[in-house]
């Protein structure tokens, strides 16, 4: 057996989510030269490989660890493969990958690489050769920034410097490199800071451990999510060994009960639809309203508002009319005492006086049917009898104001427990809906407060109006007893020759008690114009309640459409709430179908693959010692000796 010279082992490690690969690597150098050929060969074994066809074969089952040099910027200086076969036996390995060069690291076989495939004979047992490999795209892009004290600074510019230190990595998708690599595989990158010169650190969703003397900084990234971190501290004399990212398959055995989720969006889409119905109906109800309450009592309003308008100016001709008859009444009185009241003055001024006691009448009736008329009680009856009832409407509207804080703290909850399971988008349109639902509320209530509202005013100005009628009555009955004295001091007078002095001193009387009548008819006409001029203003107040009526008919039938769309949405809820779930925990799960080789596709024996990179340490250079002899120069039978000897 050829025994080779022992060179001193080394051990190549890189850190990598648990997962460790030491090998020896032996080395030795043969310098060929003239005749030393002949005796070298002599000693070297052929070996006789198969000839492939064109069709590609199965490559031979394998492991693949690809290894990354990274200068400190993230930028990719070269990819070392090492390819691990578990062989039972002697076997003519079979491989591909585009390598500048191969090597095996555990044997003395050479290995074979022609136009993208490596061959070797291998005895039983493990085997691992490293290749060269040609290309420099991974499946991530990794782009590291310094800045010290605020400011952008390269790497080679950062040694030994003291400040604020600000590490930024980002790792993101490169779409140039085909395959499910950055789907399929989670990312751990590690940094390791001296702790006696790092302090204050802070790294934001990044774990801390004491490793030593050291503090190890973790970031782990699920697949397909890539990485964005940042690093802080304040450092002295700066230096840092290189950056590890590791990329491994990752597969978590997650199982999560979504029996609770699934039960609330049972209840959600319960709620919806009766909110969906209820919604529907108010809408109806509203609508009802519209049109046989409120335009209804704003067509009857004008219509009032135009009665009192004509009341108003009866009552004015009312007040015209008895003060001429209070002033033909003074001139009367005045010219007494000088001329002689005929029958014709005196039928005049009966006739006057029954004119006006009926007038009082026509007043005081229609006081009275006013009165009867503008009421609360009487406005709820007009409106039940065309099928809006206003006590139940109040109760329906605090009902319903009542159901909706119930139901928008139990959507708010579920929208919290489906952002918790991430379905951050489905709960935010959800959190909209509840807005709009939570509007619901506002519209109840403010229905009752205008309902109110309506019931304070109208028996206001019902009050207004018995103060009226009362002062009316009181007029037409002051009137009667007047008109009364009038027709008897008229019929006293018929055809009697009497002094003016004794009518003067009747009509004087009578002057006397007019004067007192037409002040209470002067208030009376004054009263009747506030009811007419307050009750322009309530007219206006009823165009205000029907415009808002419309403005509640149109919101209602706003939220009508908002909840039938969130009731068709919660049907889909539980089936893209399930996908979603299953997403997730497939992302979780390693990939689904066989380990894809990176170097080459025609691998399709691949047990494993994981990538291992490193950047650059930021470190002083280490100055060389001098050497304390010339190393002795080796003549031609020196390295022949030595040749034999390995």
């Amino acid at each position: 057996m050829n025994k080779y010279s022992q060179k001193q082992k080394q051990t190549v490690e890189y850190g990598g989510i648990g997962n460790k690969i030491a090998f020896n690597a032996r080395r030795s150098k043969k310098h060929l030269r003239n005749t030393g050929i002949l005796l070298i060969a002599a000693l070297v074994l052929s070996f006789s490989m198969p000839i492939y066809g064109e069709e590609a074969q199965a490559n031979t089952p394998k492991e693949e660890v690809v290894y990354v040099n990274m200068t400190t910027d993230g930028s990719v200086k070269n990819m070392d493969v090492v390819n691990i076969f578990e062989l039972g036996e002697k076997t003519q390995v079979l491989d591909y990958g585009d390598y500048d060069s191969v090597k095996v690291l555990n044997s003395t076989e050479k290995a074979k690489n022609k136009l993208g495939m490596v061959t070797l004979t291998a005895p039983e047992g493990r085997l691992y050769y490293e290749g060269k490999f040609k290309g420099k795209d991974l499946p991530w892009i990794v782009k590291v920034r310094y800045s010290l004290n605020g400011k952008e600074i390269n790497s080679d510019e950062l040694v030994g410097k003291s400040g604020a230190l600000t590490m930024t990595v980002n790792i993101s998708r490169n779409e140039a490199v085909e395959g499910t690599f950055f789907d399929d595989y989670a990312l751990q990158a590690n940094v390791l800071l001296d702790a006696y010169k790092a302090k204050n650190i802070k790294a934001d969703n990044m774990t801390m451990a004491n490793v030593g003397a050291k503090k190890q900084l973790t970031y782990t990234a699920l697949p397909g999510k890539g990485a964005d971190f940042t690093l802080q501290a304040d450092v002295e004399d700066f230096q840092m060994d290189g950056m590890t990212i590791n990329a491994v398959p990752l597969n978590l055995d997650i199982k999560v009960d979504d029996r609770e989720l699934m039960n609330k969006i049972d209840e959600l889409k319960g709620a919806t639809g009766e909110l969906s119905r209820g919604a529907s109906e108010l809408a109806n109800g509203m609508g009802n309203f519209k049109t046989q309450g409120t335009d209804r009592l704003y067509a009857g309003a004008n219509q009032m508002e135009d009665a009192l308008k004509q009341l108003d100016s009866h009552s004015k001709e009312l007040g015209g009319g008895s003060k001429e008859f209070r002033k033909a009444l003074e001139e009367v009185n005045m010219r007494l005492s000088e001329f002689k009241m005929g029958p014709s003055e005196l039928g005049k001024l009966k006739d006057g006086s029954k004119a006006m006691s009926q007038g009082i009448d026509t007043l005081v009736r229609s006081m009275a049917e006013l009165e009867q008329g503008v009421n609360y009680q009487a406005y709820k009856s007009v409106l039940k009898e065309n099928g809006l009832d206003l006590d139940q409407l109040q109760a329906g509207n605090q009902l319903a104001a009542s159901k909706v804080d119930e139901l928008v703290s139990g959507l708010t909850s579920l929208a919290d427990q489906m952002e918790a399971f991430g379905l951050k988008e489905k709960a935010d349109e959800l959190r909209g809906q509840i807005n709009g639902i939570a509007e619901l509320k506002t519209l109840a209530e403010g229905n009752n407060a205008g309902i109110r509202g309506t019931e304070q005013y109208l028996d206001g100005v019902n009050s207004k109006l018995k103060e009226l009628a009362g002062g009316g009555a009181q007029i037409q009955s002051s009137y009667k007893q007047l008109d009364e004295k009038i027709s008897e001091l008229v019929s006293g007078l018929s055809g009697v020759s009497v002094k003016m002095s004794l009518l003067a001193q009747g009509i004087n009387q009578l002057v006397s008690e007019y004067e007192k009548l037409d002040g209470g008819i002067e208030a009376y006409t004054d009263g009747v114009s506030k009811v007419a001029y307050n009750y322009g203003e309530m007219a206006a107040g009823v165009a205000d309640l029907n415009s808002s009526a419309q403005k509640l008919v149109e919101g209602s039938e706003a939220l009508r459409d908002g909840t039938s769309k969130l009731d068709g949405e919660a049907g889909k809820m539980k089936t893209e709430a399930k996908n979603k779930i299953d997403e997730l925990l497939g992302s979780v799960k390693g990939p689904k179908g066989p380990v894809e080789s990176f170097v080459s596709s025609k691998n399709t024996n691949v047990n494993s693959l994981q990538f291992v990179m490193k950047t650059d340490s930021i470190k002083k250079p280490i100055e060389k010692k001098p050497e304390a002899k010339e190393k002795e120069k080796e003549t031609f039978f020196k390295k022949l000796f030595k040749l034999f000897k390995s």
